[in-house]
């Protein structure tokens, strides 16, 4: 999997798409959450951008116009970013009390329920035709920024995931990083992220272990 080349600061990692999910792609853009020293990747405004692009929630010229946008609108652009990490948190806390088969925090699921609220009041019904046969699709509304399309995208996602019992059956957390990731190995047996990264890391740990043990 290639990394997404999202301005790390002084972070000596990069970030990988590896959850299989969009919604779990979201949540991992923190690395080590609850360790000594997480990484949060949306630091800027610009990382939010990039990783919508790399992920296709948006195109190039979205991209562009996110960028340009929030360097005319300092102050708002850093709202969205605080909401849309809060929203990500949010996420994060929900995934893991499902996954555990915990009792998820009222305060996060009601927050959550006006999210999805909010999310199918930018849509509507529209009815297409192809000049073979008419159908009925949803869409956006005018007027929604593309930061709020990214937002309702990764809760119309969450949702998807949350629901699905054969997806949360396959949810996993890597023995390394906490990352979350669904499971398609055949035989499920895969515990981390990536092998070249926590998968290695625990390898060469345990190398040392017993070269200590029998020295």
């Amino acid at each position: 999997m290639k990394p997404i080349l999202l301005h790390p600061e002084s972070y000596k990692g990069t970030y990988k798409p590896v959850g299989g999910h969009l919604v779990l792609d979201f949540v991992n853009t923190v690395s080590y959450r609850g360790f000594p020293k997480p990484h949060d990747w949306l630091s800027r405004f610009t990382n939010l951008s990039m990783w919508a692009r790399a992920i296709g929630l948006v195109g190039a010229p979205e991209e562009t116009g996110m960028n340009n946008w929030a360097k005319a609108h300092p102050l708002e652009a850093g709202q969205q970013l605080e909401d849309i990490k809060n929203l990500r948190e949010r996420l994060y806390r929900l995934l893991r009390k499902i996954h555990s088969n915990g009792k998820c925090p009222s305060r996060d699921l009601k927050a959550f329920n006006e999210d999805l609220s909010r999310t199918f009041q930018r849509q509507e019904l529209v009815q297409w035709d192809d000049g073979t046969q008419r159908r009925l699709k949803l869409e956006w509304r005018s007027g929604i920024q593309t930061a709020e399309l990214i937002q309702s995208e990764i809760i119309k996602s969450a949702f998807a995931l949350m629901t699905s019992e054969k997806m949360l059956s396959t949810m996993k957390t890597c023995e390394g990083c906490d990352w979350l990731f669904l499971d398609r190995s055949q035989a499920k047996r895969r515990r981390w992220c990536t092998m070249e990264d926590c998968g290695n890391r625990a390898k060469a740990k345990r190398f040392y272990r017993q070269k200590a043990g029998k020295s």
